[in-house]
């Protein structure tokens, strides 16, 4: 069954709308990603279930229960818009606000790196001097053992 032009217009709006949509999204993942690259599996996850999850929404709610092909060229196409215009501009919006969450969570948790890093000298040396002490515990005891061996 053919589709009337205005539906075909609409659901190709949709998909250019989703392909714009997932374009900041990827956007926004890139900027964590550049300031943790310890997350870039967990955003590359997260961007992948979102593209799935807007594929099977565009497919459901606009394109009737059926998936036409005409919505990946609508997807780049979106993208593509994105990264040309707002893309330029939210990019760097994206990065400084990361780098702001970083700088906030530096000044919330620098009191408790100093004293964390206090605690680690302080067992170094107790724990130092504890298996030295240890150490001539368990000689002391390994040649009194000897000796009443030797009584018996």
């Amino acid at each position: 069954m053919e589709l009337p032009l205005r539906l075909q217009a609409l659901q190709l709006a949709a998909a250019f709308a989703l392909g714009a949509a997932l374009g900041g999204v990827y956007d926004l993942l890139r900027a964590l990603r550049r300031r943790v690259p310890a997350l870039t599996a967990a955003a590359d996850a997260l961007f992948c279930l979102l593209l799935l999850v807007g594929l099977l929404a565009l497919a459901l709610y606009a394109g009737g229960g059926l998936l036409r092909l005409f919505f990946f060229p609508g997807i780049a196409l979106g993208a593509w818009a994105y990264f040309r215009t707002l893309g330029r501009l939210l990019l760097p919006a994206f990065s400084w606000v990361f780098s702001a969450i970083g700088r906030v969570f530096h000044l919330i948790l620098a009191p408790g790196k100093n004293f964390l890093k206090k605690c680690r000298i302080f067992f170094k040396k107790s724990f130092a001097s504890v298996k030295k002490w240890f150490t001539i515990f368990s000689i002391c005891l390994l040649y009194t053992s000897d000796a009443a061996d030797d009584k018996a």
